[in-house]
Formats: structure tokens, sequence, C-alpha cells
């Protein structure tokens, strides 16, 4: 993959529309001093920011704050706007009148300053270099040198990282090996495979660690924060019975980004995911946006798999039974690191 690079001086804002403008998930930031690269931007970062610039903002009692933010985003303009946050407050602190009255207060002001800029994560990043702030995430680039064995590479991928930088001989980045461009490797190569491909999920002990979900009337903001905490970057999406219903990426809020409407973070999970349906299908054709989720069963071989996240362009597919409720999830790292048994700690640059 052709390598993007995003310049030391540029903002988390200018840094995010390299993202969005080219279609990728991160990119590496160059050193202030130009030599070398300070850290990797990514979606993930910007959603860190964006939940620690709301984590510190909230000046009212942890316990209200929530339903404070979902009236900035989702009551913004509407004149009955303070009217509706007193009575959730009066419900949820009537026990306590001076907690009440500094929620009304609160409620008032957000209601005066709507239209604010603060608001809006990214205009609060306008002076915060995108170099800055990897600095501070303090995690590793992952590189390899352009000679060393692809097998070196395939075992740093197997360890969860899901890219890699690929550098010259001068630290000059040449491209990026992800985890898909390996499976879509080991898919144009299934002949030459062992004999574990014709093994199924459960005998392969795949999808049988416990999973997280989300149900489908939870926030999208939820999720995106259980992701972050959990470092995960899929959730499934369930019913009130558990079963599965969509599925919701840690990528996913590239949608919120591109669109500026940070007030899709409050909608239900289920109501976001219709929208970045329809949006792709309107704009995008992405065969990844325009179904809710990508099953296989316990009995699916591992040839199938393989076929099936090439074909789907997903980076996870989810195990379930005949009642389609969730049992697992077989990821791209499953898969390079069952078809790497002895894998042990590749030396990287």
């Amino acid at each position: 993959q052709d390598v993007k690079i995003i310049p030391a001086e540029a903002t988390l804002v200018d840094a995010c529309e390299l993202l969005i403008d080219n279609q990728i998930l991160s990119a590496l930031v160059r050193k202030p001093e130009g030599d070398g690269f300070a850290g990797v931007f990514s979606y993930r970062s910007i959603l860190k920011h964006f939940i620690d610039v709301y984590d510190s903002e909230a000046k009212i009692p942890h316990s209200s704050s929530a339903f404070l933010k979902e009236l900035m985003y989702n009551a913004e303009g509407d004149s009955s706007s303070s009217l509706f946050l007193k009575e959730v407050m009066s419900a949820e602190l009537g026990a306590n009148p001076q907690r009440l009255e500094e929620a009304n207060a609160e409620a008032n002001r957000i209601t005066r300053d709507s239209s604010s800029k603060s608001l809006d994560p990214l205009n609060c990043a306008e002076s915060l270099t995108a170099a800055a702030y990897v600095t501070t995430e303090n995690k590793p680039v992952m590189v390899v040198k352009h000679t060393d064995p692809l097998l070196a590479a395939v075992r740093i991928l197997a360890s969860g990282i899901h890219r890699i930088s690929v550098l010259d001989d001068a630290g000059n980045a040449l491209g990026v090996l992800s985890q898909s461009s390996v499976v879509y490797l080991l898919a144009d190569h299934l002949d030459q495979l062992n004999k574990l491909l014709d093994k199924s999920v459960h005998d392969l002990d795949l999808g049988k660690d416990s999973v997280l979900y989300i149900y489908r009337d939870q926030k999208v903001i939820e999720a995106m924060i259980i992701m972050y905490k959990t470092n995960l970057s899929g959730l499934a999406v369930v019913d009130n019975s558990n079963k599965i219903v969509g599925n919701i990426s840690m990528s996913d809020v590239k949608h919120i980004f591109k669109e500026q409407n940070h007030r899709l973070f409050w909608s239900s999970c289920e109501s976001f995911l219709k929208h970045i349906r329809t949006q792709s299908i309107l704009h995008d054709h992405q065969g990844m946006d325009t179904f809710p989720y990508f099953p296989v069963s316990a009995s699916t071989r591992l040839s199938t798999v393989i076929k099936k996240l090439v074909a789907t362009k997903v980076h996870r597919l989810w195990v379930v039974d005949d009642s389609f409720h969730v049992k697992g999830v077989v990821s791209m790292t499953d898969v390079i690191r069952v078809l790497n048994p002895e894998i042990e700690p590749a030396p990287c640059s």
C-alpha cells in the first residue's frame, strides 16, 4: 500500500482530514526535527482526544454529565432543551436540591451556548499538532526494513498489530504492510498452504474467547469507549434476546468526522449503522458497509473463512449458532496466527 505521511506541523484537524481524504485508517507522523517518525495517527487517536475533551469539560456531577452531553447533541437548537433537561435532572437529582440547582444552571448555559465552537472536539484541537499528540500516546512505531524477510513482518502482524510500515535503508517510508495484505496473499495461494485449511473453526479453537457486545439501543459513544478502553477494533451489536443484528467497528468513527456530524455519537448503534449503510450505498458501494455483519459457524472451514474475509473486505467474522446468538469472533489476527503455529516474538526496527 502507498504510504501517506502527516507533516510534523499538521494539526489534529489536518491529520484527520488526511485520513478521510485518502480513505486510510492510519498514517505515520513525522518528528518535528524531521528525522524519523513521532508515531502513528489513527481514528483511535482522534477518538481518544474526543473522549478526553468531554471528560475534561464535564464540570457537573459525573452522574449527570451523560444527560447534558446527550442534550447538547440531540436537542441543540431546540427551545425546549432547558425545560427537557430540568425534567431529566429532577428525576435523577430531585433528592439533592443543591445538585439540581447546579444542573439547571448548566442546562441554561448549554442552551445559550449551543452554537459554541467548543462543542466540536476538533475545533478544540486547532493548535495541537499531530506530532505532539501521538508522542503523548507513547506507542512504538512498528516498522520493518524492505530487506527483512516477509515472515518477520507476518509474525508482527500475528501479534495483533494491524499494519506496519516498510522503510528503506535511509529510513524513508516505502509503503504499508497490513493484515489485509497478508490475508489477501494467503487467499491467492491456498493451494500451497497446509492441511489446516480443511480444519474447522471449532477444530482450530477459534472464536472461543468471550465476546464483548453492545445492545442496539445503546449509544455509539458507549461502543466507542468500550472499544477504546479494551483495545478492541469491533463489537457485535445485538438485540434484546442477544441475537446479532450488526457490527460496529472503531473505523466507523470516520463517518462521523467525515460528515462533521458529532451528534451521531449520541445516536443509537442501530440508527448509526443504518445511517452509514445508507451513505455507503449512495456514495461508496463498499460491501463492508452494505450488510450488517458477516457470520460463520463453528463448522466453517478455515479456507472458507479466508475467502470470506477477502470477499467481504471485513476484518472479523462473527461465529454464531443456529439461532444467531454470538458465540465468538474470528479476526484476521486469528487467521494469520493459526497459520504460523510456532510464532515467536520477532525483532523489528
